[in-house]
């Protein structure tokens, strides 16, 4: 958790909730304006609730004596405002990531997160350039 909410603005925290705005932004919609509005609030909320409760929860736990109760009540908050967002997600997109994640981390054989040229050839042409567009949507 401290290297998750570590590195100020260019910390873990700040990119995923920068990623799920990027994929809120990204829906497209086919519904009266004030349904639109609604939907990106709840997904807004629930990523900054699981956000919030993992705050809560590196605080807990960086006590001296951690309050079990407090931390498993932060963890609770944490998972379940994940699992709201994830509800929130179609499955086969939540299907998608997970199957290209595998893909590349498979492809990556050098193990640093990122996918040379040789490595980006071992994917199928479908997952390389799922993988080129998620590298210019959120860089490298």
């Amino acid at each position: 958790l401290d290297a998750f909410f570590g590195g100020g603005p260019l910390s873990e925290r700040n990119y995923f909730a920068g990623l799920s705005v990027q994929y809120t932004n990204a829906i497209k919609y086919d519904d009266l304006d004030f349904a639109v509005k609604v939907d990106k609030q709840e997904r807004q909320a629930a990523i900054e609730n699981t956000l919030n409760g993992m705050d809560a929860l590196k605080q807990a736990l960086a006590e001296s004596a951690p309050d079990a109760e407090r931390v498993v009540a932060s963890a609770k908050v944490a998972k379940e405002s994940m699992q709201c967002w994830f509800f929130l997600v179609p499955a086969s997109d939540v299907r998608e990531a997970e199957r290209l994640f595998v893909a590349t981390r498979k492809a990556d054989a050098d193990r640093n997160g990122k996918l040379s040229t040789s490595e980006l050839a071992t994917l199928e042409p479908a997952d390389a350039a799922r993988w080129r567009a998620r590298v210019a949507l959120m860089g490298d």
